[in-house]
């Protein structure tokens, strides 16, 4: 195909040619370029999930902490892409990434999943969210006290478990270390909350029925904390239960060559997440409905979670923050999975 770029000469096409000064000939369309370059991403796409497969299933901790690069790169650029980051959160981000996945391609994927389902989640009614809540941000846009706040405790759990289970992946079986059970519950019943809370706060603000506040079931503004919905609810324990689902199924597709896995307890990951998520969901709004200040302003017409000349008190002191709330909610969490950890596991 000639582009349209071609010189045409009266009644000769190659008047171009013989004239020195004239604009080079090209024999590739734009078109045409573009189609080649999507060619060349899609056939590097496909060598790096198939060799990222083939590396899936070594158990060496250099691969892990390759990939682990990869995946951490990967989420921490895409979430500042998307504005689901901020630049600080992305670079926080992409140290609870890395070394999440050096640890355990299983705890890798379970935090993955957790940030890729709340960035979307959080897409989703952003009128609504808008009107009700003054610190709103399009697409979220996490910084490094959120991405912290979520993260921090459980990549300190997932480098213990790691250094407890090297140069292996952490994994249930005859020959662990007395402590990993207790390590791996507690990464999942941290994660399980903390999603388990997300998407009851981002699913939950677009109920119809107005919430009620959990201590004493009064009606309230959406977005009020502590304010819980039979919507809200149900979202908290499919947050839970999808982080316990997806570090059983990672963990059955990447332990099922190691030595003396055992399936039947990591299979009891899904119904810890699903505890998890709703008694972690529970944990946030009574601490956010008494020690956490909401009020309603009354000249934006919004709900704000600090004091003010126009601002209305509706529940809480002003003790946490909507940060510190959440970090004490899911430590909490994770200590009880923990503590269920030890003794069943």
């Amino acid at each position: 195909r000639i582009s349209t770029e071609m010189k045409v000469g009266s009644g000769d096409g190659n008047a171009s040619a013989a004239n020195p000064d004239a604009e080079p000939v090209s024999i590739i369309s734009s078109t045409d370029a573009g189609d080649t370059s999507k060619a060349i991403v899609l056939i590097v796409g496909m060598a790096a999930g198939v060799t990222a497969f083939w590396f899936s299933h070594m158990q060496s901790p250099p691969v892990r902490c390759l990939l682990g690069t990869v995946f951490a790169l990967a989420i921490a650029g895409g979430g500042y892409k998307k504005k689901s980051l901020d630049i600080s959160g992305a670079v926080s981000a992409f140290f609870v990434g890395w070394i999440s996945c050096s640890a355990s391609f299983a705890f890798g994927l379970t935090l993955i999943a957790f940030f890729v389902s709340s960035s979307v989640l959080t897409r989703v009614g952003p009128k609504v969210k808008r009107k009700t809540d003054q610190e709103f941000k399009e697409g979220g846009q996490r910084n490094v006290v959120q991405v912290l706040a979520n993260g921090l405790v459980p990549t300190l759990v997932a480098a213990l478990a790691g250094a407890l289970a090297f140069p292996h992946q952490p994994v249930f079986g005859s020959n662990m270390h007395s402590w990993l059970p207790a390590c791996v519950c507690a990464f999942v019943g941290y994660y399980a909350c903390c999603c388990g809370d997300t998407w009851a706060s981002e699913v939950g603000v677009l109920s119809k029925a107005p919430p009620r506040l959990i201590t004493s079931f009064e009606v309230v503004p959406a977005g009020t904390n502590g304010g819980i919905s039979l919507l809200g609810t149900i979202a908290s324990a499919a947050g839970g239960l999808f982080v316990g689902m997806c570090y059983f199924t990672s963990s059955l597709y990447f332990h099922l060559s190691t030595p003396a896995a055992s399936t039947d307890k990591i299979l009891l990951m899904i119904p810890l997440g699903l505890g998890a998520g709703l008694v972690g969901s529970f944990i946030d709004s009574i601490l956010g409905a008494t020690i956490q200040f909401s009020g309603y302003d009354t000249i934006r017409d919004k709900i704000t979670g600090s004091p003010g000349p126009n601002v209305e008190h509706i529940s809480g002191l002003r003790i946490l923050n909507n940060h510190a709330v959440n970090f004490v909610s899911a430590l909490i969490t994770s200590a009880l999975a923990a503590a269920v950890g030890t003794v069943l596991i």
